[in-house]
């Protein structure tokens, strides 16, 4: 079983210490500085940040799809508006 400081672990995979201190924080695993990592809490902050990264994309695809929606919808209004003059 490898273990690693905080510090030595946020070297090895190139993120800022702070940054790494907060992530594990979120994944429920309060840690400093110099505490110790084993594999077991590096595979939680894994899954932690995996199900945040599909919870951001899936966020991000109903941000576009609610501006293509409206964008579809601003058109079809903008047609029926020209038919409208067109008619009268």
């Amino acid at each position: 079983m490898t273990k690693l400081t905080v510090k030595a672990l946020s070297e090895e995979i190139g993120t800022p210490v702070d940054r790494l201190i907060e992530q594990l924080a979120d994944a429920g695993l309060n840690k400093s500085e110099s505490d110790q990592v084993n594999d077991e809490e590096k595979q939680t902050l894994l899954t932690h940040l995996k199900k945040n990264m599909v919870i951001h994309r899936a966020m991000l695809s109903l941000l576009v799809l609610h501006y293509n929606v409206r964008l579809v919808a601003r058109y079809l209004f903008l047609q029926v508006a020209v038919k409208a003059k067109m008619y009268r």
